[in-house]
């Protein structure tokens, strides 16, 4: 593509997308193929790190550029509307405190 000035290897001044995984789970180890382990067993809870464009943006599994929270309790209010509108019992079937 005539970028490995800017991307393909991780050096000062170029561009860097990687994501670190954290291995050392039960259901990851042993692995004596690390990428059949993360291929056939690995889920988004074993990351612990993304790094976009030379920013962090996920640390210690925490997503940092976003309110996740804020997020959640939208969505469980559009989905309590929706199904007001639809006429729909928004009620849990089983009883939950």
């Amino acid at each position: 593509m005539g970028l490995g000035d800017q991307i393909g290897s991780l050096e000062v001044g170029k561009q860097a997308d990687f994501v670190v995984i954290d291995m050392n789970k039960p259901h990851l180890t042993p692995a004596p193929d690390p990428v059949s382990a993360i291929v056939c067993a690995g889920t988004g809870k074993d990351v612990s790190m993304v790094v976009i464009d030379g920013k962090v943006v996920v640390r210690d599994g925490t997503i940092l550029t976003m309110d996740e929270e804020r997020i959640l309790d939208e969505a469980n209010e559009r989905v309590r509307k929706l199904y007001e509108r639809a006429g729909i019992d928004f009620k849990p079937r089983w009883p939950v405190s």
